[in-house]
């Protein structure tokens, strides 16, 4: 969760791009895997989960499933 959060500031600092100030928004989903039953479609399929639920939200955010959702 704080990587995903220095990715997100990061990404709000406006920067040059040919002359032009752009800005961009950033939204992350983040799932665990601890091992167990889930294959790396269904932790993926969580994580995506998760970005949407952070887009909704606004954008410039992020979201992360709980641990108990992604392991069992």
């Amino acid at each position: 969760s704080a990587l995903a959060a220095k990715v997100v500031q990061a990404m709000r600092v406006p920067f040059d791009l040919d002359g032009i100030t752009v800005t961009v928004s950033t939204s992350i989903g983040v799932a665990f895997y601890q091992g167990g039953p889930e294959t790396g479609p269904d932790v993926l399929k969580q994580a995506d989960g998760m970005l949407y639920q952070a887009k909704r939200a606004g954008r410039n955010t992020w979201r992360a499933a709980e641990l108990a959702t992604c392991i069992g």
